[in-house]
């Protein structure tokens, strides 16, 4: 378990009461990239699985994880389905698609009864999922500088482009609170599967899910992608200020910041772009016409879908 410099006597209490409980105990907050990246390095064994501390899991949640995993020596990342805490009838996560603004999207194709073991997705969620160990090392880990959000995203993105696969295994099930450690969520379901919306439900979405989007596509997509990719990125990014303006004004400065971070450390955000690249194995193309990675008007449109289905 790694505490990332909690105050509240989780490391004392636990262990007093779990002594078999192998504790990193730091002495600061990492963030979510930070600290888990510190735990993946005094690990043991040939697989590493992730779990957020707001969740709960099914009792075959970490067996069906490494079935999938094991069964084929290209998968390298495997995803739980993720369901609300408060309401387990509601999937929060399924799988997704990768898009050209930087992000994921929730699949609504894989929430219901599944009819195979797995399947291939562009992103999993990162509240639960493993990781082969040395795969993990070889795409870098999660990007420190991400500190929280969008870091499942850049990794699986990173894992496909250099030729790895994703997938995600419905019959793993994690109970998700979701907000347990940031708060602002409201456990709606529309919060996870709107485009638009997603980034706007706490104050760490709004600064740290928009820069980091933002991060990632300069980071990971090819040129030809690149430019119109940052135009929808910062057109997105106006659309969201005048929703903040309308809803949460105290907000805005915070969207604001957001926008401006990937130009202040583009020399940084550049570095990692050209080292990905260079070791590029997989395009863009290859990965949208696989269906993994959407581009912008296949993202605008399932945004529509999904608002279609969340209004029935």
């Amino acid at each position: 378990m790694v505490d990332n410099g909690s105050t509240d006597g989780s490391v004392e209490y636990l262990r007093e009461k779990f002594p078999q409980i192998k504790i990193l105990a730091l002495h600061k907050n990492y963030g979510f990239t930070g600290g888990n990246n510190k735990g993946a390095k005094v690990a043991n064994g040939e697989l590493i699985v992730f779990l957020n501390n707001d969740t709960v899991v099914d009792r075959n949640w970490l067996i069906e994880l490494v079935k999938v995993i094991l069964r084929d020596p290209k998968i390298a990342i495997c995803g739980s389905k993720i369901v609300l805490m408060k309401k387990p009838e509601i999937v929060q996560y399924a799988g997704g698609y990768l898009h050209l603004l930087g992000g994921a999207i929730f699949s609504p194709f894989h929430g219901d009864t599944p009819d195979h073991d797995f399947y291939l997705v562009g992103s999993i969620c990162g509240a639960s999922f493993a990781i082969k160990k040395n795969v993990f090392e070889n795409i870098g880990g999660f990007d420190d500088d991400f500190f929280l959000y969008a870091e499942e995203g850049d990794l699986c993105l990173r894992g496909w482009i250099y030729g790895y696969q994703v997938a995600y295994a419905p019959n793993s099930t994690v109970f998700h609170y979701a907000g347990g450690t940031a708060s602002g969520l409201d456990n709606d379901k529309s919060q996870f599967n709107d485009v638009l919306h997603s980034r706007l439900i706490s104050p760490a979405t709004i600064y740290y899910g928009n820069r980091n989007s933002i991060a990632l596509l300069i980071k990971n997509f090819q040129t030809k992608n690149l430019l119109p990719g940052l135009v929808f990125s910062y057109l997105y990014l106006f659309l969201q200020l005048i929703l903040l303006l309308r809803n949460k004004p105290r907000h805005a400065k915070l969207l604001i910041k957001a926008g401006i971070w990937p130009f202040k450390n583009l020399k940084m955000i550049w570095r990692k772009r050209l080292q990905i690249q260079k070791r590029r194995k997989v395009s863009d193309n290859w990965l949208i016409k696989s269906g993994l990675l959407l581009s912008i008007s296949e993202t605008l449109k399932l945004r529509e879908q999904l608002k279609n289905d969340l209004n029935c």
